[in-house]
């Protein structure tokens, strides 16, 4: 039994992590190509942006658009890494709720839980709300036929809705960072070392 609780304490800590460092390459990916593009001045020779009205946005709309399926990609690693997170969670708490030396219901566990849940809360909002209205938006902000007023409504939107979007994935880091280091107050010692005498 204690070899297959060291496997759960094992994959709990592989997919915080890999959640995090998702969360961390996202951060560092962003800035980095929209930097980069801008710096090259592309032009978009093909696909529905490819308009001469665009070719001032050609080198925002090839970043974001790059950005955007990174992102995208990134989002079903920390799917996999939130899920398996989760069972772990369950299975401490359940089955192996006698090696939180604290027990469940400790303030420490009681937040880890709560961190892990906010962070899931977080993720979901991102991918069911924010996520898909800047990518609606951003279509309608560059289509063919929207006029300059109509367009810079939808970019005060579009803007308002990318920044919702920045904050989800900056809270979920903060949150799922938050939980490594809470995990080893939770889970404590079962069997805490003692000093031998003289």
């Amino acid at each position: 039994m204690s070899a297959l609780y060291r496997i759960v304490e094992g994959l709990y800590w592989l997919g915080l992590g890999t959640w995090a460092g998702t969360l961390v390459a996202i951060a560092v990916a962003a800035p980095t190509v929209f930097e980069t593009v801008r710096a090259h001045e592309p032009r978009l020779e093909a696909g529905p942006y490819a308009r001469p009205a665009l070719a001032a946005d050609a080198p925002d709309i090839l970043a974001g658009g790059i950005v955007g399926h990174v992102v995208a990609r990134l989002e079903r690693v920390q799917w996999v890494c939130a899920t398996v997170v989760l069972a772990a969670l369950v299975l401490e708490c359940g089955p192996f709720r006698r090696r939180l030396a604290r027990g469940i219901a400790s303030p420490a566990n009681v937040m880890r839980v709560a961190l892990i849940a906010v962070a899931l809360g977080a993720a979901t909002a991102h991918v069911v709300w924010a996520e898909p209205a800047v990518w609606r938006l951003r279509k309608q902000m560059y289509g063919p036929d929207v006029s300059a007023a109509a367009r810079t409504s939808i970019e005060r939107r579009f803007a308002w809705y990318h920044e919702t979007s920045e904050r989800l994935l900056a809270g979920q880091l903060l949150l799922v960072a938050a939980a490594g280091l809470v995990t080893p107050f939770a889970r404590g010692r079962a069997d805490p070392p003692r000093l031998s005498p003289g």
